[in-house]
């Protein structure tokens, strides 16, 4: 039974359109996880489940941080407005 869950986990995780965002994959990975880990504690005692839920989980955070990298940080204008002078100063402190 834990194989047919963890292929559900990765079926749904493939199955990522290109419009979702790294935030709606990572949530579907989260959720579908939640649900897996009832459905192990739902069957008879197997000691494997939980950990196949947990590695299947992992591997579908990873398949979204592979599809969906997250692009660096921009320098954006100053949050002020104003003007940033790039030119050297015009004299020193002395000390």
């Amino acid at each position: 039974m834990c194989v047919a869950v963890a292929a559900f986990v990765l079926f749904a995780s493939a199955g990522a359109g290109a419009a979702d965002t790294a935030s709606q994959c990572s949530a579907r990975c989260e959720r579908n996880a939640t649900s897996d880990r009832q459905a192990c504690a739902d069957l008879p005692a197997n000691p494997s489940c939980r950990v196949v839920v947990e590695k299947n989980r992992l591997r579908c955070l990873d398949y979204c941080d592979r599809s969906f990298p997250q692009a660096p940080a921009q320098p954006g204008p100053p949050v002020n407005g104003s003007r940033v002078d790039n030119s050297p100063l015009l004299h020193q402190v002395a000390g």
